[in-house]
């Protein structure tokens, strides 16, 4: 009769979630001191990095830390998104919209995810499926990094912004004060 497995494998693959949930507090306080956009594209690139090594690995330890150092980056990665729709976002009804919009980005990568990894693991082998998604990652980081702000840029021709009209009083202020300036002398 043959015995169970190990779970000891099994235990390598929660390396991640428990990494990420530990350092999501952190993360929001990281995020208030640089910004979301800078820890959000250490998070991409430090993945593309992670990605690029699982390969490489030869061991159940080498793999659980590089699920844990994934983890890790990735704590702060739910709390960086949310700080950037706080500040994109309409005010008012329309934002649950477009935050709705937004968001279905992540289900939809998880339904192509879900059917490009067998697809990969299959045709390639499994070390495809993390370099694949490493490099995918890493030029989506680059380019989000290029193109992102923390916060969008004023439109003038799109929202002008109107000259602040003086106070009666300030402008009888500042009458007087013309007045009373002597003319210089040649």
């Amino acid at each position: 009769m043959r015995s169970p497995p190990s779970p000891r494998p099994a235990r390598v693959l929660t390396a991640a979630p428990g990494a990420d949930l530990a350092t999501q507090l952190p993360g929001s306080y990281l995020i208030q001191r640089v910004g979301a956009k800078v820890v959000l594209t250490a998070n991409m690139l430090g993945t593309t990095l992670i990605l690029l090594a699982v390969p490489a690995v030869s061991s159940l330890r080498a793999l659980a830390a590089l699920l844990l150092a994934m983890g890790v980056l990735q704590g702060p990665f739910i709390p960086a998104q949310n700080c950037l729709k706080r500040e994109w976002m309409p005010q008012g009804a329309e934002r649950a919209f477009a935050v709705r919009i937004v968001s279905l980005g992540n289900n939809v990568s998880n339904v192509l995810a879900s059917s490009l990894t067998p697809w990969l693991a299959v045709n390639y082998g499994w070390s495809a499926v993390p370099l694949v998604y490493g490099v995918a990652v890493g030029a989506f980081g680059v380019l989000w990094h290029a193109t992102m702000t923390d916060r969008p840029e004023p439109e003038p021709e799109l929202n002008p912004v109107p000259e602040p009209t003086p106070e009666p009083e300030q402008e009888q202020q500042n009458e007087v004060a013309e007045q009373k300036q002597p003319e210089p002398e040649p």
